[in-house]
């Protein structure tokens, strides 16, 4: 069972406080019965027996049912609280991890992407981000100039989303489909176009693992890291980072 999991109910502490509490209530029902019982007495004597009974019992049952209560309880909160603090504590432990390891340690070389560069006036949208996409297993694809510089990251989402939007609406079919390039979609869609512009992170090569993820952190729905120089946008890439790359190097 998973340390952090709760216990089941039907435990042998769980069994045991049930049966105190129960016998707790039985016995608190009788002791109420013949109280009651006495009260109805004419004789003095019964009912003062009972009156001693119920004063030196009920606080014995009280203190029963007030102990089973705060050990079990608390018992619980604890537990709560402990996982709490385990999961603050791996996250802290992640973290320190991840400042302790070199980018260049992790990073994809610029030579190992899966990439395209050029104007994206002549990048095609099917055959040479989706088709390209398919053949290397990716979902995303980083677009950079022909020296090298990070332009944009291209999620497969957004090209099928602007696609299918499309052929919906009748706006181009199948065939013109085929022939729509990157400048289209950056020119129709201006959500897509801002998301675009803003889809990555740039660190520089000395920068740590901790300094990446935070960098990606700062930039909303930001999943990818390039690596640079001096982390200038405008230097060659040398290497690239994804959020799965750095959840990777995480994991303690």
């Amino acid at each position: 069972m998973d340390p952090t999991t709760p216990a089941p109910l039907n435990n042998d502490r769980s069994i045991i406080a049930r049966r105190i509490l129960g016998f707790s209530t039985f016995g608190l029902a009788v002791i109420s019965l013949v109280y009651v019982g006495a009260n109805l007495f004419p004789g003095g004597d019964v009912k003062n027996a009972a009156d001693k009974m119920f004063s030196a019992v009920l606080p014995l049952l009280g203190t029963w049912v007030g102990t089973v209560l705060a050990y079990y309880f608390s018992k619980e909160n604890f537990e709560s609280a402990s996982r709490s603090v385990q999961n603050m504590a791996k996250q802290i432990t992640a973290d320190e991890k991840l400042r302790g390891i070199a980018v260049k340690d992790k990073f994809i070389p610029l030579a190992e992407m899966a990439k395209k560069k050029g104007d994206p006036g002549q990048i095609k949208l099917k055959a040479d981000i989706l088709d390209y996409l398919d053949a290397h297993k990716r979902s995303r694809l980083p677009l950079l100039t022909q020296d090298d510089r990070p332009v944009h990251v291209v999620h497969r989402s957004t090209v099928d989303k602007y696609l299918a939007a499309g052929l919906l609406a009748g706006t181009f079919d199948t065939a013109g489909a085929g022939n729509k390039t990157l400048a289209d979609l950056l020119r129709d869609d201006p959500e897509a176009k801002k998301m675009l512009e803003n889809s990555f992170a740039v660190v520089a090569e000395n920068a740590s693992m901790g300094a990446a993820k935070a960098a990606m952190e700062r930039i909303p729905d930001c999943r990818d890291v390039f690596v640079t120089s001096t982390g200038q946008k405008t230097e060659p890439v040398l290497g690239w980072l994804t959020n799965i790359i750095i959840s990777e190097a995480a994991r303690v």
